[in-house]
Order: structure tokens, then sequence, then C-alpha cells
């Protein structure tokens, strides 16, 4: 499905009730919500509650088109829930029907650049709001952030894509995160790397980080026609495993939690050393990077030794692992950043004698 932007069609949709029937109300529209998630052609569908008015409810959905729209008007799932919805209603629904007007898209090229020399800016839609509310949020957004940091040559702005989507899915940052999902596939990173990133970073940063994620790619892999056929399955053949450095790892791990987390142990070895880290959706050292990155952006820091010198090993470069940390300065904080320099230094120092 190849539809350009100018044939999508974006629905706000108001309902209001009275406050005793509230709870049913929300309950029988949060049932829209996931079938029409899997209808072909939707992008995202939402349902929003009124802060100051919570009788108020509106739905946000968007279609590739208008042929999606009324496939999804004319559902039978629609009609069902109506049944009981429609009586229960004092307002609405109140449909009213858009295009987009301005571009959601991250970057902004010449048509005559390659990808490697385009400069990056915020979304038209990020800046307006910044300029509202932090303007000088906006001006270092701009001057900073995308026109310094993001330019900087030790670490390729893949990579750069790489190391921001892992920090903002490990800390659950996802109003801009779709922003940054579009940004990564423009930047090279593809739809097979983004997902294996979210399955990774379901164990390292607990399995809601990636259920958090799925939920903000969902309508940006339906909008860019990425088929699911196209993702890896959860049965892949799996990457050559070294196993003199996983007879270590398994040696170590049962020396230091085998008595106190025996279970722990053998789901580290079975679920994420002999099948996680094999998968090969992601190389291993892009793995490593998806893990170093996400645990100095929520703070993990005795996990950061074995790993950073496993990236290493598998590729990372002193230069690239010091300019991962001066990138995360900026999406996960000075303090996380500063906080990881000593035992980056440590490693970096015994590595090097």
């Amino acid at each position: 499905m190849t539809n350009a932007k100018a044939d999508e069609r974006h629905i706000i949709c108001e309902l209001r009730c009275d406050a005793k029937d509230r709870d049913r109300v929300r309950e029988l529209i949060l049932q829209f919500v996931g079938p029409a998630r899997a209808e072909p052609g939707c992008l995202y569908y939402d349902l929003y509650q009124h802060i100051d008015a919570p009788d108020t409810f509106f739905i946000q959905d968007g279609w590739v088109d208008e042929a999606a729209v009324k496939s999804h008007a004319t559902h039978p799932h629609v009609a069902e829930v109506m049944k009981e919805l429609g009586p229960l209603l004092t307002f609405g629904p109140s449909i009213t029907l858009t295009t987009r007007a301005s571009d959601c898209s991250f970057t902004k090229r010449n048509p005559t650049t390659t990808l490697a020399q385009s400069v990056i800016t915020a979304a038209p839609e990020a800046q307006q709001t910044t300029q509202v509310v932090a303007p000088a949020l906006g001006a270092y957004t701009d001057s900073v952030l995308f026109g310094k940091l993001w330019e900087r040559q030790d670490l390729s702005k893949r990579d750069r894509s790489i190391v921001t989507l892992s920090a903002m899915i490990a800390r659950i940052h996802t109003a801009e995160l779709g922003f940054y999902f579009e940004l990564a596939l423009d930047n090279g990173v593809t739809a097979t790397e983004i997902s294996e990133l979210i399955t990774h970073l379901a164990f390292y940063a607990g399995w809601g980080t990636g259920m958090s994620a799925i939920a903000v790619a969902q309508p940006i892999f339906a909008r860019r026609a990425i088929a699911q056929e196209a993702l890896p399955g959860a049965s892949v053949a799996f990457l050559d495993i070294n196993e003199t450095a996983e007879t270590q790892r398994a040696a170590m791990a049962e020396q230091s939690a085998g008595k106190v987390a025996p279970g722990l142990v053998q789901f580290t070895t079975d679920a994420l050393f002999k099948d996680l880290w094999l998968r090969p959706g992601l190389t291993p050292r892009d793995r490593s990077l998806v893990t170093v990155s996400g645990l100095i952006a929520v703070g993990h820091f005795p996990q950061i030794t074995y790993h950073l010198n496993r990236a290493m090993d598998n590729g990372l470069t002193q230069a690239e692992a010091s300019e991962v940390i001066t990138h995360l300065a900026f999406y996960a904080g000075w303090p996380n950043a500063f906080s990881s320099v000593p035992i980056v230094k440590d490693v970096f120092e015994k590595r090097a004698q």
C-alpha cells in the first residue's frame, strides 16, 4: 500500500455521556481500539478523555485513504459496539474528517543531496509546540541537538538513530518516539532492525517498554507499507555461538547469582545468550550498541563493564563508544552520561593494557 500523504484521512470523533455512564462508555469505546488498529489501512487509533470534562471522549484515528475510512465505518464490529454505546451517549458521535496539513517528516533534505549529507531538523509540529511552550528549548533543539550533535562525525547518523531509539524505548519516552522511528528508517535502520531492537530491549528494560514501543511503531510501519511477512518471526536460523566466551559468561553468572536466583541464571542462558543474542536481525555489534545505550539511559551502571567489553569485542570502536556517551547526555540526561564515564574509562584503560 503506497498511498501518498495527501490521500490520508485523519478523524477526530467527539462523544459525550452522563457521569453515571462514564465508566461503561469508556469500556465500550476501548472495544473499538484493538480491532480498528488491526484493520487494513489503519495508521493509528487512539482514545482520549477530556481532563476538565471527563464525560467527554475523543477518538483520533488515521487511515491511508477514504476507502479505508468507509471500510472501517461499515465494519461489523463497529455496528455491534454501537448497539450498546449509542443509547448511552448524550452527544455524538460528532465526526470531523481531515487531511494532513503539515508534514510529519523529521528530516528536511535538498533533493540533490545524499542521505549522508542531509541536515536533520525537528518536525514542524514539534517546532510549533516548543515555540509556544519553551521557545528556548526549541532553539536548542535546532541549533545544538540537530545542528551540532547529530552532525558530529565519530558516530554515523544510522548509529545515532540506534542509540536514540534504544534510550527512548528504555526510558519509555513515547511522545517523540514516532518521529525518531521515522528518522531511523530515513537514516538507514531497517524495519527488521527496529523490530529486533524493540524485542531486545523488552528483555533489558522490561516487557512494558517493548509493548509501548510497538504501539508507536505500528502505524508507522503501516504507513510505510512494511508487511508483517517481511519482519523476523520467532523461529530464525541462529548466528554461530562463541562457545568459549559463552562458557566463561555462564560460569560468571552462576558464581554471582546461582545460589540466589538459579532461575534467573537459567533464563539468562537459555532465553538471552543462547537465543536472543543469536538472532540475525541485528548484527552482534549493533545488538551490543543497543544494550549499552539502554543500560546507560536507565542508569544500570553495574552491567556496563561486561556489555561494553562485549560491544568492543563485537566491533564497536573506542571512539564510537565515547561518542555514545556524548549523544546519550542529550537523550538520557547529563547525570547518566557522567555517571557512566568512570566505568567506561576503566574499560578503556584495561583493554589498553
